[in-house]
């Protein structure tokens, strides 16, 4: 049943590096708005000849799917945790069980960026380019880059969308917490009547769950560097930047953890290169 969830967040982890690495966005808050430079090649959406052509909303169908990997990801680590505890103290759940509790808790994020994605006010390239200029030589962009803008953040569908990527990880991370430590004590009441390779091997699921449960404090920073963009537009690049980057850093490092921390993994990856 656990190969569900593992299957869903390793499916999402995915799909969110894959679009990171096509889009490669830099949020620039200006005001009200919001602006996402797309660097990479996912605004070559077709060929005329020998000609590419691009696309805004194209553009912002990548950011809103990339941000939507962001937010669920805190979603599907709380219930990793909350099934690690689970079943130290009943049966584990049935695999249809499971697959339900999978599929509703990705039900609101797809619907919210669904909602974003076909409801936003966008503006047009030529004019966003021209609003961004008068900051500088580092907003004065090439013609191989695709500037998308989104007209007003606190537009509802934009609004709820944000909320649901800077508020979210905030009790999913109380959650982690608790469940983290309440796995911790099931452990410590137990450990007595395990042998001592079962102990050692919990030992190392417990380091594994305190690395994981520091992580999502990355989305605490991204979020933080986008609201103080928003409210100061002289923002340094650096941070423009590392508003995308904090979040993907997280998605990156949360399989390793798992590949590192969970002994079978790390012997046959040990085993495949050494």
């Amino acid at each position: 049943c656990y190969a569900v969830t593992l299957f869903s967040q390793t499916l999402v982890l995915m799909l969110t590096c894959v679009t990171s690495g096509v889009h490669f966005a830099r949020v620039i808050p200006h005001g009200l708005s919001t602006f996402v430079v797309s660097s990479g090649p996912a605004h070559y959406i077709g060929v005329k000849q020998i000609h590419y052509f691009r696309s805004v909303p194209i553009g912002f169908y990548f950011q809103c799917f990339l941000l939507h990997g962001h937010s669920h990801y805190c979603l599907m680590l709380a219930e990793c945790f909350i099934y690690r505890y689970y079943v130290f103290i009943r049966q584990p759940p049935s695999f249809r069980s499971i697959t339900i509790t999978v599929a509703l808790l990705y039900l609101p994020t797809m619907l919210i960026f669904c909602w974003a994605a076909s409801s936003a006010t966008l503006i047009d390239e030529a004019t966003s380019r021209l609003i961004l200029a008068p900051r500088g030589p580092s907003y004065i962009f090439d013609d191989d880059v695709l500037v998308i803008g989104i007209r007003n953040v606190l537009e509802s569908c934009n609004f709820v969308a944000i909320c649901w990527v800077c508020v979210l990880w905030i009790p999913c991370y109380a959650v982690i917490i608790i469940v983290g430590l309440l796995v911790y004590r099931t452990l410590a009441a137990t450990l007595s009547h395990m042998s001592e390779r079962t102990r050692a091997l919990h030992r190392e699921i417990v380091r594994g769950l305190v690395v994981q449960a520091c992580l999502p404090v990355l989305y605490g920073v991204s979020a933080s560097m986008f609201a103080i963009g928003q409210y100061n537009y002289r923002s340094l690049v650096e941070i423009e930047y590392f508003t995308h980057m904090a979040g993907e850093l997280c998605l990156m490092f949360t399989p390793l953890t798992t590949l590192y921390f969970v002994q079978p993994y790390r012997k046959q990856i040990y085993l495949m290169f050494f």
